[in-house]
């Protein structure tokens, strides 16, 4: 999986407070020439900037190669993070980016397991049978589980009529003694059935770290509510 679009995004989250924090301090010399040429607040050139970031960039890979697996997901964060924005000039043991950097971090490995427990979805319904399936009768489904070995994560998998639990091992601390409970139907699509995912109240996966079609109901905030709660007599 590439973590480097995530990573930067969450670092320019991290970033953002950047210019004004540093206005104060880098303001121009009164007796600046008016022809000179621009310069970044930071102090060196685009060039100089884009060689910062390439390098980076390099550094991130170096790392993610080292440190393969869900079980890393949190330190390939951090690192990436840190290694941008380390590259654009900024001193990450500055108490003032302690609270940002840590949104930072949280936002990449909240994405990341995110998308890993879409992938997993995506992996049923990718393989499982559903021609000549009654929408009427879910429950006569067999889904089809991926193997652990694609998902080291998952500690098991199971289906009773047409809900499905997932317990979750110590590999993805998040997950951790956790289950993701859901419900399914059928839906017709464009041109064949697909298979369609309800989240439940019995799910004790944290709520950030899920898609929004399997929150738990309670969690769910549907623009009919928003409406409802912006109505004025």
């Amino acid at each position: 999986m590439q973590y480097r679009y995530i990573v930067l995004l969450a670092s320019l989250l991290a970033a953002t407070p950047l210019a004004v924090q540093a206005a104060p301090h880098h303001r121009p010399r009164a007796n600046r020439p008016a022809h000179a040429s621009p310069q970044s607040g930071l102090g060196y050139s685009f060039e100089e900037f884009s060689r910062r970031m390439e390098l980076s960039s390099q550094r991130q890979e170096e790392f993610d190669k080292a440190h393969p697996g869900d079980q890393y997901i949190a330190e390939r964060c951090r690192f990436g993070i840190r290694a941008n924005l380390q590259a654009a000039g900024a001193d990450t043991n500055d108490p003032v980016y302690a609270e940002l950097l840590s949104t930072a971090d949280q936002a990449c490995i909240n994405y990341i397991i995110r998308g890993r427990l879409a992938e997993l979805f995506k992996h049923i319904h990718e393989h499982t049978n559903l021609d000549g399936a009654d929408a009427a009768k879910p429950g006569q489904i067999k889904l089809s589980f991926p193997a652990t070995e694609h998902f080291p994560f998952l500690k098991s998998a199971a289906q009773q009529g047409n809900t499905v639990e997932f317990t979750f091992n110590d590999i993805i601390p998040q997950l951790s003694g956790r289950k993701l409970v859901a419900t399914f139907g059928i839906e017709k699509g464009y041109s064949d059935n697909q298979l369609a995912f309800s989240g439940s109240d019995q799910t004790t996966v944290p709520h950030e770290l899920l898609l929004y079609n399997i929150l738990p109901p309670s969690a769910r905030h549907t623009d009919a509510d928003t409406d409802g709660d912006n109505t004025t007599d």
